[in-house]
């Protein structure tokens, strides 16, 4: 898994993509796509489709997935450290609908915010912290960063503090 060759980066794909589609299996095993009460408070503005938004989400964690195998070219303290991050970006990405859909009403919402808001962060601290290495990974974390401003526009719209 934390080897620069053909091997690593299918391992690196494979697992980050089998554990996406385990939590998307959940997800609509349990119905939490289809439930009235999971994180709902108003109909957004903007209201993607579950599988939509499922199949961002497996597409942004292969691009994680690739972003992270990346790092793994050089085994410097920068990347090791950026590694750490991608890698949380990675759980959190991977587990978002544990804590928005499958906890109902005010207190999903307040948590997928409270996680979007962590999540851009992370990213903002890798484009801000790691400038040297921005030109390879940030391009890799800019879909994550803008989906996740989109996510936070629905949340914000549910709030009704906005739209």
């Amino acid at each position: 898994m934390n080897n620069f060759n053909r091997k690593g980066l299918i391992i690196n794909l494979s697992i980050f993509l089998i554990l996406v589609l385990i939590i998307n299996g959940l997800l609509f095993g349990f119905g939490w796509d289809t439930n009235p009460d999971a994180a709902r408070l108003k109909e957004p503005y903007i209201d993607p489709s579950g599988t939509l938004i499922g199949s961002v989400w497996v597409v942004l964690t292969l691009i994680l997935s690739l972003a992270r195998w990346l790092t793994l070219e050089k085994l410097t303290i920068k990347q090791l450290e950026l590694r750490r991050k991608i890698t949380l970006l990675l759980i959190l990405c991977i587990s978002y609908p544990l804590y928005t859909l499958a906890i109902s009403g005010l207190v999903g919402i307040y948590a997928g915010l409270l996680v979007n808001i962590i999540i851009l962060s992370v990213i903002i601290y890798i484009l801000i912290v790691n400038k040297s290495l921005v030109n390879r990974f940030g391009l890799l974390v800019l879909p994550v960063f803008f989906w996740v401003i989109f996510a936070t526009t629905v949340i914000l719209s549910e709030l009704d503090i906005i739209f």
